[in-house]
């Protein structure tokens, strides 16, 4: 059995992308990942380049299979780190190619990437961002015998937090700069992993 490998990313400073305001988080999360048995991608400029960049640490760790990936960025029920419904299948198809453990997992640690917006806006899919990932990436017996679990959190994650940690912690509500965001259907407050995500699985 190869070695696992975890990895836990963040996007580059640019709002586009998620990334923006995020450099309590991504400084901690540096600090604390090898500790953790985490390799840390500092920034990564689009999907196709966090591709890029995972298949240059699988190269470099010729004996391991990716278990875990971790994204932390700004998020919604339809869209995480750049993943939106225009990108979503080809990073799905990318990823598939990769050198994967099976039960391989990946957490979308943003706020409300479990849970369905009330309405579609980007496409007529309502489904949470995590649920489509994970539906392009559906399990084969002979194409691709891999398990995948894509998970997703169910509230507005609180700053600072992942599930590298374990200390994962989400809130229904959430009031930034006088504004009051929408509480989606299925949201929660709530602390620890196993009850901040929910897991869509593949099969």
């Amino acid at each position: 059995m190869a070695a696992q490998l975890k990895v836990i990313a963040f996007p580059d400073d640019d709002e586009n992308i998620g990334g923006n305001d995020l450099d309590t988080a991504r400084k901690a999360v540096k600090k604390a990942a090898p500790g953790a048995g985490y390799t840390f991608i500092e920034g990564y400029s689009d999907t196709g380049d966090l591709i890029t960049q995972l298949k240059d640490i699988l190269k470099a760790n010729p004996q391991k299979c990716l278990t875990t990936l971790e994204i932390v960025a700004h998020s919604n029920p339809e869209i995480c780190n750049g993943l939106e419904p225009l990108t979503i299948s080809g990073f799905g198809k990318s990823f598939m190619k990769l050198r994967l453990c099976d039960n391989v997992e990946i957490y979308l640690s943003g706020c409300n990437t479990g849970l369905v917006p009330p309405r579609a806006v980007l496409s007529s899919n309502r489904q949470a961002v995590a649920k489509q990932l994970v539906d392009t990436m559906p399990y084969n017996a002979s194409t691709f015998p891999v398990h995948v679990t894509v998970y997703g959190t169910l509230g507005y994650m609180l700053q600072g937090t992942s599930a590298m940690s374990g200390d994962c912690k989400v809130q229904r509500s959430y009031r930034h700069g006088g504004v009051d965001y929408p509480i989606y259907p299925g949201s929660k407050d709530a602390k620890g992993n196993a009850n901040t995500y929910q897991g869509f699985k593949n099969w």
